[in-house]
Order: C-alpha cells, then sequence, then structure tokens
C-alpha cells in the first residue's frame, strides 16, 4: 500500500509504502522518495506479467511548490 504521513506537526509530509502479505501481516512503513521534500497524493498499480509494483506521487520540484509534478517509480 502507498500513503503520504507527516512524523511530526512540522515535518515534511513524506509518501511512505509498506506491503501487506496474503495472511494480512504488514511491513513496517518505509519512505518512498530519498529526499526530504514534500511529497504526497500517491497511486499504486501492479503490472500484470511480472506483478511489480509502480507506484506514482506528487512531490515539490524546483523553487515552485504550488506547482508539484508527478514523478514515477517502480
Amino acid at each position: 500500500m502507498v500513503f503520504h504521513i507527516r512524523e511530526t506537526s512540522t515535518a515534511n509530509r513524506r509518501e511512505y509504502f509498506s506491503y501487506v502479505y496474503e495472511d494480512g501481516t504488514v511491513d513496517s512503513a518505509i519512505p518512498i522518495g530519498t529526499a526530504n521534500i514534500w511529497e504526497g497524493y500517491g497511486g499504486l498499480d501492479i503490472d500484470p506479467y511480472t506483478a511489480d509494483p509502480f507506484v506514482v506521487w506528487h512531490q515539490q520540484s524546483g523553487s515552485n511548490i504550488n506547482n508539484p509534478e508527478a514523478t514515477l517509480m517502480s
């Protein structure tokens, strides 16, 4: 699953992922990006042939924080 959170009230909102196993066990949340920037509104899809996950989210890019860009990572 993919979600965004703020770890503290003053922290940047970051995008996280966690794996949910078939028995319902959930892994610990891990940040997706490597930079401490404003992120969020992620989406997840699964490749029908390889079963690899594809994650997309918005993140702050450049100096214009009012114009986030979508980033595609797999």
